[in-house]
């Protein structure tokens, strides 16, 4: 009875030594796993894609945005924000945006309505037809806990093209 119960006694504590030492499945060291699709690609700046963005289809006389800017125009609080960066248009009349954030963990949908409430605001703020047209056809791109607002194209070269491909610029900024 003694070496019956000192068997199952040590196997049970085999079995506790191994489940204990046991890499739990989807867990795994960031070494050995790729990172994930939802992340910018190691040493990319919001910046980077600001400035792509811009140097690939173009912002008019293009200003930085600043985080009073971000407040006071878009409603988001340095509470949502980890990281932003943005250029708009400085000419009248001028729709153009490019605004590209990091929200807090969390903060993602809040941050993504913001961003929706301000494209509404410049919508009703337009008052010539190509002005106007340009920021319906703008987008609010959110991938992981980044979010976008991307107002941008030349009319010329077809607007829904050029916000596609602003989308696709900031897409593939990711891993």
């Amino acid at each position: 009875m003694k070496k019956l119960l000192a068997v199952l006694l040590a196997a049970m504590m085999t079995v506790t030594l191994f489940a204990g030492c046991a890499q739990k499945e989807g867990s795994s060291s960031s070494a050995s796993q790729p990172q994930s699709k939802d992340e910018l690609k190691e040493g990319v700046k919001l910046s980077d894609i600001v400035q792509k963005i811009d140097e690939e289809i173009g912002i008019a006389m293009p200003g930085d945005l600043t985080k009073e800017m971000l407040a006071d125009m878009y409603d988001i609080g340095e509470d949502m924000v980890e990281d932003f960066s943005g250029k708009f248009a400085q000419v009248i009349p001028g729709v153009d945006e490019v605004v590209v954030i990091k929200a807090k963990d969390g903060k993602v949908q809040d941050v993504k309505a913001a961003l929706e409430k301000r494209k509404e605001a410049r919508i009703e703020e337009q008052y010539l037809p190509d002005m106007k047209e340009k920021a319906e056809l703008g987008r609010v791109v959110v991938k992981g806990n980044y979010a976008a607002l991307l107002i941008v194209g030349d009319s010329e070269k077809g607007l829904d093209k050029e916000i596609q491909k602003a989308e696709d610029i900031f897409l593939s900024f990711f891993a």
